[in-house]
């Protein structure tokens, strides 16, 4: 009996729930339908177009990066406090190579009192249709290991990095063809080159 009882009762239970829900269901139906239609959602926009092709992302990516100045601030972890460190990155040329995800930047590099020129092969990943710069444990001019993650979204930069045990975020603003010492010549088939007469320090990229 008492199996049946709790039984009974476990059913009154449910099916007090169900009233319940229908209820909430009906009410709820009830105040949208009372929706004024100017609160009615929007239209969605047209998502018929089709995707940049690797070929054009390659292109605008090396358009963007060409001949770029690249100024902005960084952070250090556990040192927050106080004003940011500027640094700046002039990208005298951005070309695509024949290795996997593999870019060639020659760029000239200024962080602090220190100013330098150098190329830098780093990986370019796509997160869709938008670029990450990548570096793993890379070092150069007897510096490193060096790590870093940057996306580059709308003329913009922002990202993480790191030396050795510690790092830390950067971000800052892209300006294209405002790189000293540096005139875009031309861009083509996803090849940057700047004009070598008025950067004689940019070299061969073939050699490097």
């Amino acid at each position: 009996m008492n199996v049946l009882k709790d039984l009974r009762y476990g059913l009154s239970i449910a099916v007090a729930l169900a009233v319940l829900n229908i209820g909430a269901a009906s009410s709820c139906g009830q105040e949208e339908s009372t929706v004024p239609p100017s609160a009615a959602p929007r239209d969605k926009p047209d998502m018929t177009s089709p995707p940049p092709s690797q070929e054009e992302l390659f292109e605008k990516f090396t358009r963007t990066m060409t001949g770029a100045r690249l100024t902005g601030s960084f952070t250090v972890v556990g040192r927050e406090s106080g004003e940011l460190t500027s640094e700046e990155y002039h990208i005298k040329s951005v070309r695509k190579t024949e290795m996997g995800d593999t870019w060639l930047f020659v760029a000239r590099i200024k962080y602090g009192e220190r100013d330098y020129s150098v190329p830098l092969p780093l990986d370019v990943k796509w997160a869709g249709d938008t670029p990450v710069i990548t570096l793993t444990n890379v070092s150069f001019l007897g510096q490193g290991p060096f790590g870093a993650r940057v996306v580059i979204h709308e003329n913009k930069y922002a990202g993480t990095w790191s030396h050795g045990d510690h790092g830390g975020h950067l971000f800052g603003t892209i300006v294209p063809g405002a790189a000293e010492g540096v005139e875009v010549n031309k861009v083509e088939n996803g090849k940057g080159e700047v004009d070598k007469k008025k950067n004689p320090d940019a070299g061969d990229e073939s050699d490097k």
